[in-house]
């Protein structure tokens, strides 16, 4: 807790010269409102807008496929007069429109998690996806036996986040392990159960698969439960995004050699920190990028990693 409260301190070291003279309202628009991950995006935001003198409203829809909810939630809080917004977009192209219409009513645009393509010129404030998924890539490289066939696991083709971290990690295994051959799925659905019914497929059609990437928490927690419904857990290598109670339990058993743990908290606290500056006119970064770490099941019961997820753990299972 007191590596989070610090990390909260110094991507607030800027407040004295951000806080406005009256409350403005801002919404946060994250792609969906289920996963864990924007839960605890949500948490930093709300605690920054609060020491920001900042009124958030946090509204997602259902499904992270929904790229029209979006677009509909852009425009009905733009038309209450809100400010301020910080959106993670569903899908780039759907949302231009509707995010060039906010812009032109003067509201202002904070872009987080998923880099909007064309990005009209909007900060982001993210993981570097692609540095990401190749992290990944040469963790899985120094696994012996070294992987033959992989099954590299898409998220959907609109989420132009999960799409840099397939292509991070496919471009730089077939970098490191040229002779590998890899298995790009087609997109595997936005929920756990998606996953999970289309790994067991999967996992039929290509029985001599030795390792699995995921490229988020819901492909990550879907293909954890196929492999444990399939017999295979901590048999068949998996290599995965994000973090949950579930995947923990996943690293803590051995049923998942390594994630890429990401870092929700703060890109909430440093969205609403660029968007606070935005509403005060002032220069803000065109790209913060926020910590991704490596965490394996050897290192798992190390100190300083115990140190990064459990304010993590602990609040989720409060």
């Amino acid at each position: 807790m007191r590596n989070r409260m610090r990390g909260l301190a110094a991507a607030l070291a800027m407040l004295p010269g951000l806080l406005l003279a009256a409350p403005a309202n801002v919404v946060f628009i994250p792609k969906g409102a289920s996963h864990v991950f924007w839960k605890e995006m949500a948490r930093g935001a709300g605690q920054a807008a609060r020491t920001l003198k900042l009124n958030m409203v946090w509204r997602g829809p259902a499904l992270e496929d929904d790229a029209t909810a979006q677009g509909t939630l852009l425009a009905y809080y733009a038309g209450k007069g809100f400010t301020g917004m910080i959106v993670a977009p569903n899908a780039s192209p759907a949302l231009q429109a509707p995010l060039q219409q906010v812009m032109k009513a003067g509201c202002r645009v904070v872009i987080v998690d998923s880099p909007l393509q064309p990005s009209l010129g909007l900060p982001y404030v993210g993981t570097n996806n692609t540095a990401a998924g190749a992290l990944l890539a040469d963790y899985a490289a120094r696994l012996q036996p070294s992987p033959h066939k992989v099954l590299l696991l898409r998220f959907s083709a609109r989420h132009d986040s999960t799409r840099e971290r397939e292509n991070g990690f496919r471009d730089r295994l077939q970098q490191l392990l040229p002779g590998s051959h890899i298995v790009e799925s087609a997109d595997m659905g936005i929920t756990v159960f998606d996953t999970r019914d289309k790994v067991l497929n999967l996992l039929a059609a290509h029985p001599d698969a030795d390792l699995v990437f995921t490229p988020n928490e819901s492909t990550t927690e879907g293909t954890i439960q196929a492999l444990q419904q399939a017999g295979l857990a901590g048999k068949l290598r998996h290599v995965g995004f994000d973090y949950s109670p579930r995947i923990d339990r996943a690293l803590g058993g051995g049923q998942l050699q390594a994630v890429v743990m990401q870092d929700p908290y703060q890109m909430g606290v440093r969205a609403m920190t660029v968007l606070a500056g935005l509403l005060q006119k002032k220069p803000v970064p065109p790209v913060v990028y926020t910590p991704a770490t490596l965490i394996t099941t050897a290192e798992l019961t190390k100190p300083a990693v115990q140190a990064r997820i459990r304010p993590y753990l602990d609040y989720l299972q409060r």
